[in-house]
């Protein structure tokens, strides 16, 4: 038994340790206090002093001795310097008057000597009590200014005597726990451990408060050990759930770590609400109900909150807590600290946006249509905007002008934009001028614009508002109106007739003959047709010999049909033509033959050419045979002359 209650012993000296490494290096609240520049906290010992911690009820073992020398060595072995020690001994609730404080490390000798001093003579054993009466005066001295963190360890043996038989005080003295703690903000709040001697404390699945740790596990005998703790970090502490009128559901992620251990954690997830919600028969829910938390890095998790029931509830503001309470993994209890994050949610009926007409609305009118022409070219609209619903902050928005006519111009509260950012004030409008005004160029259309007002703030609140029909009357006519249009019709239709003209005339133009080219004598010549135009250009291929010829025009001048010019003869080229040269320019004559002779070279010429004028067209058939036939002679004579 001695062996025992060591190890029991052993075992919550090392839940010291490690809680108060914890609140050292991982608590919310001694983040809260290290902020502030200091290392001292406050240790809170509330000690069973029921006869059973001496062994004086029958069945249970002699505990208290081990657990003064654990309170007065390894605890206080491990206080840092500036911290604060209660003693707190209680049965029926605390005994205040042998409540003792202590400074350490100054008072250290006079906390060993009352620890040891204590005798277990009380006969009952009240846990909820004592730890209401506790944080009662907890609360009392911090007075709402609390800068140093604290742990309470409540040592017992035993269960709560007060509730044998009555589950509805049980339930009452639980309400009022539940209340106390909630009272306490974040940088206040103790850290509470019950921490079971015996085999007798209920295990961390019966209703204890969402942040009281109950320490408790089973060796293997079957009696009870205290196991190690593990702290998990839950971020943010606060979520706002927004309004679940519509809905009734919201989404919200929450991040989550677990401190300390290598294996990972199990933790459950409820809601405790302060009663409004139950008291109309309504609840929130979460989903889901468990996570698997691991070591190390923060890790992610999405919740689902759903408000049930909600038929018959008020229209308000609620709050609530989620608790997430680290459960049993495998064969370890996972004791540490619940945490909780603060639920906010709103049950009201949603805002909505209200656009009406000013006073001053078109100077008066309730105008359906307007209508623009070339004397009524400008025309506002002012319109009021409220908020109808709830609303308890300032509305911020966008609004602008969709689907405004070409021809328009428009202005929204004078800005040289179709837009503007407005404000709306709780119990108060805000006032919205669109002015269009017609353009110098416009034409006749009809549009009936859109007036957005969309929400940045909050962001979801957004409408569309139909404008009155805008009609834009066509532009007056003017002559340059009724002549532009023919205009478009007449200078192609002339086009046509001049290219008619033309086409015709050069139809008529007879052809201007043919020039006959000849290689080294008349015996190797090729005739070509000059064409109505008489353009011939140089570069004529004569089986495997290339004519350089300048270009040769025709052109339709008096006193002949075609007058033959040549030009653009190479610089290396001579054109002699009956003793004489032929220059760029010069005019060619019709059967007179024309040498081509290399620069420097006039003996040897390279090729000769003449020009013979068109052929008479034949009036039958036998005109035509006979021309034929004159014209062959001709062409002999010239080619062989």
């Amino acid at each position: 038994m001695m062996r025992q209650m060591r190890t029991a012993m052993s075992v919550v000296l090392g839940v010291f340790l490690l809680s108060f490494a914890i609140a050292q290096n991982t608590s919310t609240v001694y983040d809260c206090f290290v902020n502030q520049g200091s290392q001292r906290m406050r240790f809170i010992f509330l000690v069973d002093i029921s006869g059973s911690m001496e062994g004086k009820v029958k069945g249970s073992a002699n505990v208290f001795p081990e657990l003064k020398r654990i309170l007065t060595h390894e605890y206080a072995d491990s206080i840092p310097p500036g911290s604060e020690v209660w003693v707190v001994p209680f049965g029926e609730g605390i005994i205040k008057e042998r409540e003792r404080k202590f400074s350490f490390p100054e008072e250290r000798k006079r906390y060993e000597s009352y620890v040891y001093s204590l005798q277990a003579d009380e006969n009952w054993t009240y846990i909820y009590l004592s730890l209401i009466q506790v944080l009662q005066e907890l609360k009392a001295t911090s007075a709402g200014a609390n800068t140093t963190p604290t742990a309470i360890y409540l040592f017992t043996d035993g269960i709560d005597n007060e509730f044998i038989n009555n589950e509805q005080k049980r339930f009452k003295r639980f309400s009022q726990l539940t209340q106390l703690i909630r009272s306490f903000d974040e940088c206040e709040l103790p850290i509470l451990y019950l921490i079971s001697l015996n085999d007798k404390v209920p295990p961390p699945d019966n209703p204890y408060p969402g942040r009281i740790v109950v320490v408790r596990a089973l060796d293997e005998d079957g009696k009870a050990v205290v196991p190690y703790t593990r702290t998990a970090l839950f971020k943010p502490p606060v979520l706002n759930l927004g309004n679940l009128w519509d809905s009734r559901s919201a989404s919200r992620a929450i991040s989550a770590r677990l401190d300390i251990g290598d294996s990972p954690a199990l933790v459950q997830l409820s809601i405790i609400e302060d009663g409004q919600l139950s008291a109309q028969g309504a609840f929130l829910s979460v989903e889901p109900s468990e996570i698997k938390i691991s070591p190390g890095n923060l890790q992610q998790f999405n919740l689902k909150f759903s408000l049930k029931n909600a038929e018959a509830l008020k229209q308000g503001k609620y709050t609530a807590e989620l608790f997430l309470q680290p459960v049993r993994v495998s064969s370890d209890y996972v004791t540490a600290r619940p945490n909780s994050i603060k639920l906010n949610f709103e049950y009201l009926e949603p805002s909505t946006i209200r656009i009406s007409p000013t006073d001053d609305y078109l100077l008066g009118k309730s105008a359906k249509e307007v209508v623009f022409d070339e004397h009524n070219r400008q025309a506002t609209l002012s319109y009021n905007i409220k908020i109808q619903g709830h609303q308890t902050k300032t509305y911020k928005f966008e609004a602008y002008i969709k689907q405004v006519p070409p021809s328009l111009n428009v202005q929204v509260n004078g800005h040289s934009t179709d837009r503007a950012y407005i404000e709306i004030p709780p119990g108060k409008s805000s006032r919205i001028d669109i002015a269009f005004a017609l353009r110098d160029s416009y034409s006749a259309e009809t549009s009936t614009p859109k007036l957005i007002i969309r929400g940045i703030e909050p962001s979801d609140l957004s409408t569309e508002y139909p404008l009155p029909r805008l009609r834009i009357l066509p532009p007056p006519v003017s002559i340059s109106d009724v002549l532009l249009p023919l205009l478009f019709v007449l200078v192609p239709l002339a086009a046509v007739l001049l290219f008619l003209m033309f086409r015709n005339k050069s139809i008529a133009r007879e052809n201007c003959g043919e020039i006959e080219i000849c290689i080294g004598g008349t015996s190797n010549c090729n005739t070509f047709d000059l064409g109505t135009y008489g353009e011939l250009k140089h570069g004529i291929s004569l089986g495997d010999f290339q004519v350089e010829l300048g270009d040769i025009f025709i052109q339709a001048e008096q006193p002949t049909p075609c007058s033959l010019i040549v030009s653009n003869v190479p610089e290396h080229l001579r054109i002699i033509g009956a003793g004489t040269e032929v220059l760029d320019g010069d005019a060619l004559y019709y059967g007179e033959r024309y040498s081509v002779v290399e620069l420097g070279q006039p003996s040897e010429p390279l090729y000769s050419f003449a020009v013979y004028e068109p052929k008479a067209p034949a009036v039958n058939d036998n005109l035509n045979t006979e021309q034929e036939s004159t014209t062959d002679t001709i062409e002999e004579d010239l080619n062989y002359g």
